[in-house]
């Protein structure tokens, strides 16, 4: 049931600062069982530092219907340490059809090794009616089927979707071309991610080690990584300012962005 006026009321107080006022709005409204204000009191509480109040309140409106509130549930969950409860949470956002429980969980998925289990919750995203996660989703398909050493047509047109909105796909679009022979497309695409991706810094580096003998843009592109906290730039750095002088195509063992 939703109680308007003290719905609303509470909104206002929680925007203009009230938050002690703003609580007892909402648990009035949630003790007379509106779901959304009882979302809200987790919301509420997770933003005063009351964690364990947050996660009784979204557990009751997500039973009440919230779906969004088993995202809420699970990422504080997650952040907890409680895996096996957050799995719980996004499980039921997901029968909710809450695509960012199945965007959550799949990388809990992935992190525990289940690649089975991670692509397919994966894919729910990218089936999902949110045109945004979905374009997303797709970006990390991509770059988890380059990493399973897929380097067809599909992966590609995974990567070209997800370019924008997935970070990681970008640079593994650009490493795929690279793996097909397109360099000049790969270094192109890759210099002109370098100031705005710092993923791009490593491979750009790579690129122009292995297929261009350009050392000086090389450690222009592992300096450029490095000032923006990327440890696989400066550990590449490290080895092209050791080896620069006795390797001329450019050292060996440099590393990969996963």
């Amino acid at each position: 049931m939703r109680t308007n006026k003290l719905f609303n009321l509470g909104n206002a107080l929680f925007d203009s600062g009230n938050v002690a006022d703003a609580e007892t709005v909402f648990r009035a409204a949630a003790e007379l069982r509106d779901s959304d204000a009882a979302f809200n009191l987790g919301n509420l509480f997770k933003v005063s530092g009351k964690t364990k109040k947050a996660l009784i309140w979204w557990a009751r409106a997500g039973k009440a219907g919230v779906t969004e509130a088993f995202y809420n549930l699970g990422s504080a969950l997650e952040d907890r340490g409680d895996l096996v409860a957050a799995k719980d949470a996004y499980t039921e956002g997901i029968a909710g059809g809450d695509p960012k429980c199945a965007y959550a969980l799949a990388w809990m998925e992935k992190l525990d090794k289940n690649d089975d289990e991670a692509m397919r919750l994966m894919n729910i995203v990218v089936d999902s009616d949110d045109p945004t996660m979905q374009v997303e989703a797709a970006g990390v398909i991509g770059v988890w089927r380059f990493d399973q050493g897929y380097r067809d047509e599909f992966t590609e047109s995974l990567l070209v979707r997800g370019f924008a909105l997935y970070p990681s796909a970008a640079p593994t679009l650009c490493r795929l071309w690279a793996d097909q022979g397109r360099f000049l497309l790969a270094r192109l695409t890759l210099e002109s991610l370098l100031d705005t991706n710092v993923e791009a810094a490593v491979p750009l580096g790579n690129l122009l080690l292995k297929q261009f003998d350009d050392i000086e843009g090389a450690r222009a592109a592992f300096k450029s990584g490095q000032a923006r906290g990327d440890t696989y730039a400066a550990e590449n750095l490290e080895h092209l300012e050791l080896g620069r002088s006795i390797a001329h195509n450019g050292p060996t063992g440099f590393l990969e962005r996963e």
